[in-house]
């Protein structure tokens, strides 16, 4: 129940909203370092974490019984 009242707008919005404000500061980045391939290996991690963070949150769900994604 924790989760679900912490994330009213549904974890889809929490997902969209992290995903990008991570893009954005990937952006950013590139326009002050297009040859810095560190950004390039940020941005694959970031992509791995959100995968995580999404399916863990829909298992806080799910345990909560609440089915809504």
């Amino acid at each position: 129940m924790i989760a679900f009242k912490q994330y009213k707008k549904g974890i889809g919005y929490q997902k969209k909203k992290t995903f990008d404000r991570a893009i954005s500061s990937y952006l950013i980045a590139q326009k002050l370092e297009p040859t810095n391939d560190r950004y390039h290996k940020n941005l694959g991690d970031l992509y791995r974490h959100l995968a995580l963070l999404s399916k863990e949150k829909k298992r806080i769900l799910a345990r909560e019984g609440y089915q809504r994604v």
